[in-house]
This record gives C-alpha cells, sequence and structure tokens, in this order.
C-alpha cells in the first residue's frame, strides 16, 4: 500500500513524502527520513511504521500530539488512519493520504463528471482527494459555533477559493486559531483565545462587521463566537 505525507508548517507550502512499507523517522534531524526544519520540531519526534493497510505512529516527544481526536502521549504509539490530521506541534501538522483510494476517488469523480448525474457524487470524490490540505477542525469540543449554519471547514473552503494575498493571510491565522483551540482550547484557553484575537485583528476581518452575511463577516462571527465560549470556560474554572 502507498502513502503520501503532506508535512504543513505555518506559513509554507505542504511538503510531500512518498511512503511504502517501512519505517520513518520525523524530526528536525538530518538524519531522519522525514526531515522538518523548524525549531518547535524535535531532533526526533515521532516514528512511523507503514504495514501494508495500516500506518502506525509512536509519540517521540515529551509532550502529547493528537492523531485527529486521539491523543497520543510521550512513548504512546498508535494507529494513524488515512484523512486524519496529526497535530505534531502547534504550527506543525501532518496529513495522510492512501494513494490507492486518492485515485480511485479522483477516476469516480471523473465518471460523475462525464455521466451528468451524479454531481454530488463528484463533489464528495473531490473533497477526498483534496482532504490532506483542509484542516478537519470539527475535532474540538462542542461549541456554539454548531449552532452556525456553516462550518469552520466551509469558511476555509471558500477562503482558500479567493486569490487575494489579503484572504491567504486570514487563511493562515484560521488554521492558526483553529489548532490552538483543538489542542488547548479545554486546558489553557487563553491561549487559543489569543489566537483567535489575532485573527480579528487582521484588518480584512476587523474592518467587517460580525452581522455582515459575507465570507469576512462570517469568518468574524465564527471566531467571536469561540471567545465567548473560551471566556466562558475560563470562568467555569473559576
Amino acid at each position: 500500500m502507498a502513502y503520501a505525507l503532506f508535512v504543513n508548517v505555518a506559513d509554507s507550502a505542504p511538503v510531500e513524502t512518498q511512503l511504502t512499507d517501512g519505517r520513518y523517522r520525523i524530526g528536525c534531524n538530518p538524519e531522519c527520513e522525514i526531515c522538518i526544519e523548524f525549531q518547535e520540531v524535535a531532533n526526533v519526534a515521532a516514528q512511523l511504521d507503514v504495514r501494508g493497510e495500516a500506518v502506525f505512529i509512536r509519540n517521540l516527544n515529551p509532550y502529547p500530539i493528537y492523531v485527529g481526536e486521539v491523543e497520543l502521549s510521550s512513548s504512546q504509539q498508535g494507529e494513524w488512519p488515512a484523512g486524519s490530521r496529526v497535530l505534531l506541534t502547534q504550527n506543525v501538522s501532518l496529513d495522510l493520504v492512501n494513494l490507492q483510494v486518492a485515485r480511485e476517488s479522483a477516476l469516480a469523480a471523473d465518471s460523475a463528471k462525464r455521466s451528468k448525474s451524479s454531481m454530488q457524487l463528484a463533489v464528495v470524490a473531490l473533497c477526498i482527494v483534496a482532504s490532506y490540505f483542509l484542516l478537519s477542525s470539527d475535532s474540538a469540543s462542542p461549541d456554539s459555533t454548531r449552532a452556525l449554519s456553516y462550518s469552520f471547514t466551509d469558511l476555509v473552503e471558500q477562503v482558500e477559493k479567493e486569490s487575494s494575498r489579503r484572504h491567504t493571510t486570514v487563511l493562515n491565522y484560521m488554521i492558526d486559531a483553529r489548532i490552538s483551540d483543538v489542542r488547548w482550547g479545554n486546558q489553557d484557553p487563553t491561549r487559543a483565545i489569543s489566537a483567535y484575537q489575532l485573527l480579528l485583528d487582521e484588518p480584512l476581518i476587523r474592518e467587517t462587521r460580525a452581522g455582515n452575511d459575507t465570507l469576512e463577516g462570517r469568518i468574524r462571527q465564527f471566531a467571536l463566537a469561540r471567545l465567548d465560549d473560551l471566556s466562558a470556560v475560563i470562568k467555569k474554572d473559576y
């Protein structure tokens, strides 16, 4: 079974590595099979074991990492399902794509387009192919944003369709905020609050009212809703 591993570092394009059966070390040490030259990454931060249809990851950091919603403590190993995102550090994440599934999805999308009878299936298939760069952010604990008519993933998809540099900056702030939310929202909400405040201070978002039914207005509304929820967590703790 062949896989593609995508390393996502803040303010950088994803870097792809092809994986086949075997063992791979991930870290900033140049001797690692997957070298990530970033200050937050340990010399050897994790170890991958690719075994046919299964991929396992062992956390070698002194702090937890996250495989989707699952927390792996130091030295703990767990299965890494394709399509799940690993939060290695606050600014570094990893995506795993099953290349066979991606190819099958692409073929399904192409067939649906030709037949012109299953557009919805084509959209689903394309979303699977593109899942390595979409942040599946619904792993955060239940919150009031779930009552909104759109999700964080919806917002990410819409921002990605914009080609301006300003929207790229907004997207980076959005992803940083959501990663902080998923990782620290319950344990240290002040860190997630700071990340959302940076998003709200971005000029494109700051100059838009939350009630404004535009992309920027919806982003602002989402961020304000999370700030309220996180502030409530702090008050509850006290």
